[in-house]
């Protein structure tokens, strides 16, 4: 039930239901309200957009910050439910990639040497999960594209900087791990890192930058002092 200070919204998942899609407690302002239909990432959308929709006064400047559970897995640990339309549309199959059940390790750490080569069972599991995350994906870029909507009819779009990125990667069968995220490679450490807004040319940048890069970004683009 605790809300951080400084919040004048503070809508999260609380309790262990957190990992759950379809059923799962928010914690509203302090009171928590136990969502038993619906899927978590359009619930928390609709939350999103009603605050762009409804706040006032619009002169004010507004900093969201709206997390979502998905692709991560599930309760059971390794599904990831997708929502019901988009269940079972991804046919993507292994990764293309050299590293998926790496056949020379030589150069790795002893603990990669010793892993065995993933075998049939493993190397499905692993495309049965790409499959269930990109599923999960489509109802992501359904917030984003919603997001976006309601600033424009907002007409604050123009002015709004919009910070896309996430916690880690993961690897599935890459370098034989059969799934992990706490090991130093491309796969685990490099993620997205999308801005857009005022001030922000296209393009792309090559230069390493970290996640604690975004708080002090962010604060001078609304031009205030942490």
């Amino acid at each position: 039930r605790h809300v951080p200070p400084g919040w004048d919204s503070w809508q999260a998942l609380t309790g262990p239901s957190v990992w759950n899609y379809h059923d799962f407690d928010i914690n509203i302002n302090g009171t928590v309200t136990h969502i038993r239909d619906g899927y978590q990432t359009v619930n928390f959308t609709r939350r999103a957009v009603t605050q762009i929709r409804t706040r006032v006064p619009r002169a004010e400047p507004m900093f969201m910050w709206l997390s979502l559970l998905a692709p991560h897995n599930g309760s059971a640990g390794v599904s990831v439910p997708a929502e019901p339309k988009y269940r079972g549309t991804s046919k993507v199959g292994p990764p293309g990639s050299a590293a998926f059940d790496e056949v020379q390790v030589g150069d790795k750490p002893a603990w990669i040497r010793s892993l065995p080569r993933l075998g049939n069972v493993a190397e499905d599991n692993a495309v049965r999960l790409r499959r269930q995350r990109r599923d999960a994906l489509k109802s992501v870029d359904d917030t984003v594209a919603q997001v976006v909507a309601a600033l424009r009819d907002a007409n604050e779009l123009s002015n709004t900087l919009i910070v896309f990125t996430t916690d880690n990667g993961f690897l599935l069968g890459e370098h034989r791990v059969q799934h992990g995220k706490q090991y130093p490679y491309e796969e685990s450490i490099n993620v997205p890192l999308l801005i857009r807004g005022p001030g922000v040319a296209p393009g792309v940048h090559r230069e390493p930058v970290l996640n604690v890069d975004l708080a002090p970004t962010i604060a001078d683009a609304a031009g205030i002092e942490p």
